[in-house]
């Protein structure tokens, strides 16, 4: 090149001079095309943290739609359980009111669940890829982690209180209390959100069920599983509120 054949003369002249400032230039050189190099990346990279942060704020807002139904859901399940339990104490006349919810309604509020979400796809894709530490907030990564952690606890938890339902079905089934054909396609249609729970038609046989008291134990069984689902949906939306809050301050940079 043009200044090695000049710093080669240079040499050449013994002009030292010369070659201490060709020397500065190459050194000059290099360290401008490192820090262009580096501030390539850094550009790069903030534009790949911006990317993933709005993947985030919009996969968390199908998270936290589908967290909300859960609670939702377990509100209803929870004020069901109690309304049964109560009923099993009073007697036949606690559903004398043909205003309230018949014991079909309720059944079928107890046994509808939600199966919980995942975290959203592009924390997992940075997980699996190594690159979290491309979120530049400690906090939010943590928040993040917390989630992940989170939703494993609460995908426990589902299965235990759909084993304790499917306890309860059975129950409902060997004591006839309704049709079995109706109740599996009322419980299958009202399952996973596909639509709003309806009510079990069949034929109500009180004496199967008042005085029962393998009734009663399911039933504080199922309530005390609701509960459980109930608070990890709310410390899911807590964890939300928060990382939505962080994306949003991110993205406002």
């Amino acid at each position: 090149s043009m200044l090695l054949r000049r710093i080669t003369k240079h040499v050449k002249d013994q002009n030292w001079f010369a070659i201490g400032i060709d020397f500065c230039i190459v050194v000059i050189g290099v360290f401008m095309g490192i820090q262009v190099a580096n501030w390539n990346d850094g550009l790069a990279e903030n534009q790949r943290e911006v990317a993933y942060l709005e993947r985030l704020d919009k996969e968390f807002e199908v998270v936290e739609a589908r967290i909300t139904r859960a609670f939702l859901v377990g509100e209803a399940r929870k004020e069901a359980t109690k309304t049964m339990l109560n009923a099993w104490e009073i007697g036949p006349s606690a559903f004398s009111d043909p205003a309230g919810k018949g014991p079909g309604e309720l059944f079928l509020e107890i046994l509808t669940n939600v199966v919980p979400t995942n975290p959203p796809a592009a924390f997992r894709e940075l997980v699996a890829s190594g690159e979290l530490s491309i979120l530049e907030n400690e906090i939010l990564r943590t928040a993040l982690y917390e989630f992940d952690a989170l939703s494993e606890v609460t995908k426990s938890a589902y299965e235990t209180t759909q084993n304790d339902m499917r306890e309860f079905r059975h129950l409902v089934h060997t004591a006839y209390l309704f049709e079995i054909d109706t109740l599996d396609d009322a419980f299958l249609a009202a399952r996973d959100g596909r639509r709003e729970p309806g009510s079990i038609k069949g034929r109500f046989f009180p004496e199967a069920f008042f005085g029962n008291d393998e009734f009663r134990q399911a039933l504080n069984t199922a309530s005390t599983s609701i509960i459980n689902m109930r608070v990890l949906a709310q410390q899911q939306q807590d964890l939300i509120v928060l990382i939505d809050a962080l994306i949003a301050e991110e993205l406002a940079k």
